[in-house]
């Protein structure tokens, strides 16, 4: 009777084990159905972005019909008649051009317009301003300005200051830029010839903000550009005084090619944009810390599935005071969150768990360091100095002050 009532118990419990690991397999295939690369949250947000286009387009449509009608049939100017019935849902919208070739204005986007055929697209120009990376700057006491940006970016084509000047890189210029930037391998990171037009600026007008505009196939913003650089002549570094502090927002991430934004030590950062949806989706690695920043977008990291590093992604920013809870929902592959909300003293609410993406964190005594360090990700003082956050005392000691 023993021996058959053991039988039955094995069976059992092995019935136990298989039964679990199929739930965790079906749990694990269920998340990476809601919010992977191509799972349900994501797509649910690149339709939305996708519908509100599409709905605009159709709009820009139907007024350019019901202008034409009205000019037929009245004798109004089309022009008039196709901006009123656009106006009706945006105040701004404008329609200009003469003849049969229009170019309209509408929800901030440019179409062309042929009202002989019907024929309505979004302007080339406009398609290109959307993958440009957009920055606003103070041009401070002395008017120089330096971009994130050096040799080792990638090739910058075009940069709009925002005061009538632009400057239109060449291909010859950015080669000569990369291989100065090689000559010395212990300064290739920061070491650049300054170029005029290309990485600064000065501005006539003094402490005035200046929105900057940069086009190409740029790879990188590192604040490390902002520095100093590698002067040729003097074989000397000369410093940039301070470039990095003129960076006061993000207005536009572009589809560029990024994969890595370093922005150390940007403490003037005040605002980050929202990211398109191919803006961010070769990055591997962020970094944003700064003092300034006061909010963050919920969708900044949806299209992000590459992301590995977060390392001091907002550390020190005093003003942040609320995290959304799903701003980390689709970055599936981190691997390090050091000091990632650090010194962000003012932050209420909760905590994101990002602990609980560690496998086997379950195990482990929060109110111990040992065994987390070896934890993936990594998050040495991620929560460190957030007091004020509702649980706070919930969060592993390791996460909250670091290795000891």
């Amino acid at each position: 009777m023993k021996q058959e009532f053991a039988n039955s118990r094995g069976i059992t419990l092995i019935a136990l084990v298989i039964t679990i690991i199929v739930l965790l397999i079906l749990a694990g295939v269920s998340i990476a159905t809601l919010v992977g690369q191509n799972g349900i949250l994501t797509q649910a947000n690149n339709a939305k972005i996708q519908t509100a286009e599409a709905k605009d387009l159709e709009q820009v449509k139907l007024a350019v019909s019901t202008g034409v009608s009205e000019n037929l049939t009245t004798g109004r100017n089309v022009n008039e008649a196709i901006q009123e019935e656009l106006r009706k849902t945006d105040p701004a919208a404008t329609v200009v051009g003469d003849g049969d070739e229009k170019e309209i204005t509408y929800n901030g986007k440019l179409y062309n317009v042929n009202i002989k055929t019907g024929e309505v697209e979004e302007s080339t120009e406009e398609i290109q301003a959307k993958k440009a990376i957009k920055i606003v700057v103070n041009s401070g006491e002395d008017g120089l300005v330096i971009l994130p940006f050096d040799a080792e970016s990638g090739t910058i084509e075009n940069i709009d200051w925002g005061d009538e000047n632009v400057f239109t890189g060449n291909k010859n210029l950015i080669i000569k830029q990369k291989k100065v930037a090689s000559l010395n391998e212990n300064l290739k990171l920061s070491a650049t010839v300054p170029l005029p037009g290309l990485y600064y600026h000065t501005y006539e007008e003094k402490n005035k903000e200046f929105e900057v505009t940069i086009q190409g196939d740029i790879l990188t913003m590192d604040s490390i550009a902002t520095y100093s650089y590698w002067d040729k002549e003097s074989q000397e570094m000369v410093n940039y005084n301070n470039g990095i502090e003129k960076i006061i927002e993000i207005t536009q991430w572009g589809e560029t090619g990024l994969r890595l934004i370093e922005l150390s030590e940007c403490i003037n950062l005040r605002k980050i944009a929202s990211p398109s949806i191919n803006s961010f989706k070769d990055v591997e690695e962020f970094s944003f810390e700064s003092t300034g920043i006061k909010s963050i977008p919920e969708d900044l990291f949806i299209n992000a599935p590459k992301t590995k590093y977060l390392q001091q992604v907002f550390a020190h920013c005093i003003n942040l005071e609320s995290l959304p809870q799903n701003l980390f929902d689709n970055c599936n592959n981190i691997e390090n969150l050091r000091w990632a909300f650090s010194g962000c003293t003012n932050l209420r609410g909760n905590a994101i768990p990002l602990w609980e993406k560690a496998e086997g964190y379950e195990l482990l005594d929060p109110n111990e360091f040992y065994g987390w360090w070896d934890l993936i990700p990594h998050g040495d003082g991620c929560y460190q100095g957030c007091i004020n956050l509702d649980n706070y005392s919930e969060i592993p000691i390791y996460w909250r002050e670091g290795p000891m």
